[in-house]
């Protein structure tokens, strides 16, 4: 994962822990296609329900990349900001490998941030994941530590760039 300075700083802070198991279970991704026949990919239950799929039916290139970053997104909550960065990096984990053993030639990135600013709420982390397309990230490696929360990404295939931060 290409982890922006706020991120590693986070992980680092944590003791050591398996990231093997948690109570998470992740809900299966579906492979769709639009009326021209393009594939795009959402998480089953999540919505992929159909008055979204009759919206999605129309869409092309980037447009379904924003609406896969819109829709693809896992939400985790707890009151100690170690626990959600456990949980979140588990289900990154969970999803980066379903997605590389069920859509092999498919390049996806898969994203992770969390909110800790908010001193009314809990920390949470949000992930996230799109189809690249047209060679275009959302958020990209090279922007991370730009990004305003801390966060991750990984990019599927991997990328094996040595000048970028992996943890």
């Amino acid at each position: 994962m290409f982890a922006n300075t706020k991120l590693k700083n986070l992980i680092d802070g944590l003791p050591n822990q398996d990231y093997e198991d948690n109570d998470f279970s992740l809900e299966p991704v579906e492979q769709l296609y639009t009326l021209n026949g393009d594939d795009y990919y959402c998480i089953r239950e999540n919505f992929c329900f159909p008055h979204s799929r009759d919206f999605a039916m129309k869409l092309t290139g980037l447009d379904l990349t924003n609406y896969e970053w819109e829709g693809n997104e896992i939400f985790v909550s707890a009151q100690n900001i170690g626990r959600v960065i456990h949980e979140a990096i588990i289900i990154v984990m969970q999803l980066k490998s379903y997605l590389q053993i069920t859509f092999p030639d498919i390049p996806f990135d898969i994203f992770l941030s969390a909110d800790i600013e908010n001193p009314d709420l809990p920390p949470s982390a949000t992930i996230r994941f799109y189809k690249v397309r047209e060679d275009y990230h959302i958020v990209t490696v090279e922007k991370m530590d730009d990004y305003f929360q801390p966060a991750g990404i990984f990019q599927l295939p991997e990328s094996t760039r040595p000048d970028i931060n992996i943890i």
